[in-house]
């Protein structure tokens, strides 16, 4: 049984609105399913070759798309891939945050840098690091609710990554410090982390294409 489907060929009707689906949607049908076939034992030794598909990530979302959500296999298939569908657009909603973040930095970085400036540059950086925690919290379906839960998510899921985790703590204290006390940074500060606030971005941006 196929998602709830009893007989092959009202799952076939189903892939083939799936497929044509994927072709109204301006896709190459052939790249997301492809015909294959197989063998299947018939009993005494017997075997009998039959059609079968090979099939992308998108070719089941559409398939789930296009069945009978009375059976509870589509509808199951269907939930989750709204739900997927959902993550994919929070987290691409946190990249974009960050990139307009980056860009602010450009504009920041051909100022000339005192203690305040250098204070805006580290809060940004902990604000690009923190949305891409977040991120990775989505990534995983859970949900931030304080700027300490990203850290800890961080900390636990990624051991061995302890040292940049400790560096992000800093990181955000010195973020709290300027935000809420107006204590600021020496400008030293930013110029001498610099390397190593861009070399954390990378490995959060690794970890979320992973």
């Amino acid at each position: 049984m196929l998602l709830g489907y009893a007989q092959w060929r009202n799952f076939l009707a189903t892939i083939e609105k799936a497929k044509e689906s994927c072709n109204n949607a301006g896709q190459i049908v052939d790249d997301h399913f492809a015909g294959v076939s197989k063998k299947v034992k018939l009993g005494s030794e017997a075997e009998r070759e039959i059609a079968d598909f090979m099939l992308t990530r998108y070719a089941c979302y559409l398939i789930a798309q296009n069945g009978d959500p009375r059976k509870a296999q589509i509808a199951f298939a269907q939930s989750y891939f709204a739900v997927q569908t959902r993550k994919q657009e929070l987290i691409e909603q946190r990249i974009s945050l960050v990139e307009r973040l980056y860009a602010r930095q450009r504009l920041v970085k051909g100022a000339k840098i005192d203690d305040e400036t250098a204070s805006i540059i580290a809060t940004d950086y902990y604000e690009i690091i923190n949305e891409l925690l977040v991120a990775l919290l989505l990534k995983d379906g859970l949900k931030s609710d304080n700027h300490e839960c990203p850290i800890s998510f961080f900390k636990k899921h990624f051991p061995e990554y302890g040292y940049e985790a400790e560096a992000i703590h800093q990181l955000k204290n010195v973020r709290n410090r300027a935000t809420y006390d107006r204590v600021f940074v020496k400008k030293e500060y930013a110029i001498n982390n610099k390397l190593e606030f861009e070399g954390i971005i990378r490995t959060l941006y690794g970890l979320l294409e992973k």
